[in-house]
């Protein structure tokens, strides 16, 4: 199943649900769980917030030691024999086959021989701390997503994720939002009770919700994070979508919408400082996409995560997203290709650029943003390097722009795969965007 950021193959039916087990059994109004003095956070959950750490250790789901001990752990036999055992020949075998070769010291192609031993002292326990931290494969050999997702998640139960920010380098620092905001109204949003099945690797489920009917500005989005071990990634987007109490089968493949949020392990909230806000209009609707991947094969799994919003009645400055880049009809990447995407904007009034959030899909290698004076300065916006689909911030921007500078946004890409790669809403297709909260909400760049 190919995997969509923006949009995706998968249809599911979303009901409508009682107490959401991931917010402490609050009242769930409108499918949005309200509380006027909000005590819960992202990590005020099951399973705390689904971050890995880079020795392979994990967050309260199972006790664990710095040598990649997870407890209790048993890799499912029927995720191996249906999925593992290809992804480890594909990507290990050359070394670590049947036939131990180039030095290796042992075969990981034989699932009794893996899982023997003391707990700790197995094979299995050295796989996941080395796929997770990028160690293995050596010599930054290419793996995609999926195959480390599926090994690491299936050798450590699924209590370890992969860490894809490795590699990553970032001329801004991320964003890190301030204490959180008091006396304002939160508003839960949970996709609930969720079946993910043994077999499912990278799903894409989609449902709709609309904002509270009086409106108002949004000063904080986090993540609620239910189940960590399925849980991959979630992304918000405002939307037309049909949106209601009565959720029906959104169909992610046709689903899109200006994005508004993303969170993945790891990630923290997004939040307007200084009494600020991103204005939301009665009733608006938002698309919602959560993407699980239980590559441990774990049965008996149920999800309930999904977004929580903090919304004022009021703001002292008003935020909205203003997405600035190449777009997608320029791209187009032949196979073995390496190729750029570039365009240029002209900022039509004074206006201070907040977070940005620079997206690319799958093949993205870099991405380079310049602001280019009125007078002919430029200045560096943000310069990421070692680009990866899976681990993609918010970044601190803070910058004040004037009417007729202007943004140059360039994308790079590097296809290696063996199919041609043009632009689109797919995530076998790519894009070029920085999302960006700026002031005043009639800004613009054209």
């Amino acid at each position: 199943m190919r995997k969509i950021v923006l949009s995706s193959l998968i249809l599911f039916s979303l009901s409508c649900g009682s107490d959401d087990k991931a917010n402490n059994g609050q009242t769930v109004i409108n499918n949005a769980t309200q509380n006027n003095n909000p005590s819960n956070n992202a990590s005020n959950n099951k399973s705390n917030n689904g971050t890995a750490t880079n020795n392979g250790t994990a967050t309260n789901n199972g006790t664990n030691t710095n040598n990649g001990t997870v407890a209790d752990c048993i890799p499912s036999k029927a995720q191996w024999d249906a999925t593992v055992k290809d992804r480890m020949d594909k990507n290990c075998g050359s070394c670590h086959g049947a036939v131990p070769s180039f030095g290796a010291p042992y075969s990981l192609l034989d699932y009794d021989d893996l899982i023997a031993g003391q707990e700790g002292m197995r094979k299995v326990d050295k796989i996941f701390p080395r796929t997770a931290d990028y160690t293995m494969p050596p010599n930054g050999a290419q793996v995609t997503h999926q195959d480390r997702d599926t090994i690491t998640e299936w050798a450590s139960c699924g209590n370890v994720h992969p860490d894809h920010g490795i590699g990553l380098s970032a001329s801004r620092e991320v964003h890190v939002p301030t204490a959180k905001p008091e006396n304002l109204t939160e508003y839960n949003f949970t996709a609930n009770d969720i079946a993910i099945g043994p077999t499912t690797l990278d799903a894409y489920e989609c449902f709709t919700f609309e904002a509270p009917a009086s409106g108002g500005f949004i000063s904080r989005i986090e993540a609620i994070v239910d189940e960590s071990r399925v849980l991959h990634h979630l992304v918000l987007m405002r939307t037309n979508e049909a949106a209601g109490q009565q959720f029906g089968g959104i169909n992610c493949a046709t689903s899109n919408g200006k994005f508004y949020y993303g969170w993945a392990p790891g990630g923290d909230a997004l939040q307007i400082p200084d009494n600020g806000g991103a204005t939301v209009g009665p009733g608006e609707k938002f698309l919602l996409q959560i993407h699980y991947n239980n590559g441990a094969g774990l049965e008996g799994i149920t999800d309930s995560s999904g977004v929580r919003m903090f919304i004022s009645d009021t703001a002292d400055k008003e935020y909205h997203m203003l997405a600035i880049g190449s777009g997608i009809p320029s791209i187009n990447v032949a196979p073995g290709d390496q190729v750029e995407s570039t365009r240029t904007c002209t900022v039509t009034e004074d206006m201070t650029i907040l977070i940005g959030f620079p997206h690319m899909h799958e093949i993205g290698s870099e991405f380079h943003e310049t602001i280019i004076r009125k007078n002919g300065d430029e200045e560096s916006l943000i310069d990421l390097t070692g680009w990866s689909f899976e681990n993609q911030p918010f970044y601190d921007y803070n910058v004040n722009l004037e009417a007729g500078d202007k943004i140059k946004t360039t994308c790079l890409y590097d296809n290696h795969t063996d199919k041609a790669v043009q632009g689109g809403l797919r995530s076998a297709d790519e894009m070029c965007f920085d999302f960006m909260f700026v002031t005043p909400t009639t800004a613009r760049c054209n």
